[in-house]
């Protein structure tokens, strides 16, 4: 079995109080608070992982970039994008607010990095019925041409873990296979 390393710049974009920094702690240290905190700026979180693929091992390391929410972006936001390899699209399932705003946080990413892979984690889907989950729901909000639901969309759960570490996995997955 070989072993190679990887290193990805992922940022984490969303409206304010979707989850992002919650997505990183249940990620990164399998924790959950419910105390909100606002994050000013940027928060940088380490995690390296093993994928593996092919009978191969490789050891990736993912540099999350949990990136403060709003509607607007400001220059030096913009900057903490460039380079990044990939995003991570938040949205609080529960807030259709927030789900409206998922394309616009697609275009910004890809205006700033053509060619990144994104992800979108509609999260707190604790908090929502089965027609919030549904696919017909969903597809309503995801209107970009990139967007394929089964490929790049998770439900997600910082509260309960449901579906973090697939989100993040299959995203360092797909990153890795395009460089190799």
């Amino acid at each position: 079995m070989s072993t190679a390393a990887y290193k990805f710049k992922i940022v984490m974009l969303g409206d304010f109080a979707v989850g992002k920094t919650s997505l990183v702690k249940r990620f990164v240290y399998d924790a959950f608070d419910d105390m909100y905190l606002t994050t000013l700026g940027v928060k940088v979180t380490k995690k390296e992982i093993q994928i593996e693929d092919n009978g191969n091992r490789f050891e990736v390391m993912l540099l999350l970039w949990d990136i403060g929410g709003h509607g607007r972006f400001s220059e030096i936001s913009m900057n903490y994008l460039k380079g990044a390899g990939g995003a991570i699209i938040v949205s609080d399932l529960s807030n259709a607010d927030t789900m409206k705003h998922i394309q616009d946080h697609i275009s910004l990413f890809h205006e700033i990095n053509p060619g990144g892979k994104f992800f979108v984690a509609l999260n707190k889907a604790d908090l929502v019925d089965a027609e919030k989950s549904g696919s017909d729901y969903i597809k309503k909000y995801l209107d970009y041409p990139e967007i394929c639901p089964d490929d790049v969309v998770f439900l997600t759960s910082a509260k309960t873990g449901n579906n973090v570490e697939t989100l993040f996995h299959t995203m360092a997955a797909q990153m890795m296979r395009e460089k190799q």
